[in-house]
C-alpha cells in the first residue's frame, strides 16, 4: 500500500511540474498591450551600440496574447511578410527586405528615435519595437507587426545579428529598390 502512495505522490508532482511550465509566459504583458522589456537600455548605450551598424534578421516568434513563445518560427513561405534588416545611421535607420515579385531586394529610409523610457524606437513617430536585449553583436525586440481582426495587436520576438562590413556592403548591393520610388511609379 505504500508503494501506491508513493507513486500517487509522484504523478501529482509530475502532474504539477507539467501543469505549471506549459502555463508559464514568456513575457508579462502591460497595460499599453506591449510585452514589456526584460532590460533598461539607455539611449546613450543603444546609441553605442546600433550607430552606424547594419542588423542581419536572426528569427521570429509569435507572443500570444498570454505572453507565451511560439515554438514555430513566424516567418515562412505562406506568410505575406517577411523578416527586415537593419542599418542605423544618426537618426535614419535603413530597412532591407525582399518580395517575391521583384528579383531585386528593397530598401527605404526613415525616420527613428530611440525612446530609453520603454527601450522604444519609434519609426516615423511610431512604435515599432521595444529592445528587449542588447549587446554588442546581438539585439533582441518586441516588435509589433500588425493586428488581427478584432483589433489587437500582434507582437513578435525578433533576434538580430550585427553584420561586419562585407555582409553590409553585399546587403546594401543586393537591395537596390528603393521603396518609395517604387510607390510613386504605381501610382
Amino acid at each position: 500500500m505504500g508503494n501506491f502512495y508513493r507513486h500517487l505522490l509522484l504523478a501529482g508532482i509530475i502532474g504539477l511540474a507539467v501543469l505549471s511550465s506549459c502555463c508559464k509566459a514568456d513575457f508579462v504583458i502591460g497595460k499599453d498591450g506591449w510585452p514589456l522589456a526584460s532590460e533598461h537600455i539607455s539611449g546613450a548605450v543603444f546609441q553605442k551600440i546600433v550607430d552606424g551598424y547594419g542588423w542581419r534578421f536572426n528569427s521570429a516568434y509569435l507572443i500570444d496574447s498570454d505572453g507565451r513563445l511560439s515554438g514555430e518560427p513566424y516567418y515562412s513561405d505562406k506568410k505575406d511578410q517577411y523578416p527586415v534588416d537593419y542599418l542605423f545611421s544618426g537618426s535614419n535607420v535603413t530597412e532591407y527586405w525582399d518580395l517575391d515579385y521583384y528579383p531585386d531586394g528593397i530598401y527605404r529610409i526613415r525616420k527613428f528615435s530611440y525612446d530609453e523610457s520603454v527601450n522604444g524606437i519609434l519609426i516615423d513617430g511610431e512604435l515599432d519595437m521595444r529592445i528587449s536585449s542588447l549587446r554588442d553583436d546581438f539585439m533582441v525586440a518586441i516588435v509589433h507587426v500588425g493586428n488581427d481582426t478584432d483589433g489587437r495587436k500582434i507582437f513578435i520576438r525578433s533576434t538580430w545579428r550585427r553584420m561586419d562590413e562585407d555582409e553590409l556592403e553585399y546587403v546594401k548591393r543586393t537591395h537596390p529598390l528603393n521603396y518609395s520610388k517604387l510607390l510613386k511609379k504605381g501610382k
